[in-house]
């Protein structure tokens, strides 16, 4: 959906075909997202990837969820 909305602003014609209902399933694929949870703690991702990584993958979560709000904005 999101790639048919930035076509249709960049003025482009678009159709969405949804096999459900529009947005059904949403909720356990994509809810996470925004919720500001990684699945692993801080903690474990340090354990498995480094401190540095661990800090990094937390900071690209908050700014993609930065973008997916501004998106929805």
């Amino acid at each position: 959906l999101s790639a048919a909305i930035t076509l249709a602003r960049a003025g482009r014609s678009v159709q969405v075909f949804d096999k459900l209902r529009p947005g059904e399933g949403a909720a356990t694929r994509n809810g996470g997202i925004t919720s500001g949870n990684l699945r692993l703690s801080h903690a474990e991702m340090a354990r498995r990837f480094g401190e540095a990584r661990a800090t990094a993958l937390e900071a690209e979560a908050k700014v993609a969820r930065e973008d997916l709000y501004r998106f929805i904005a």
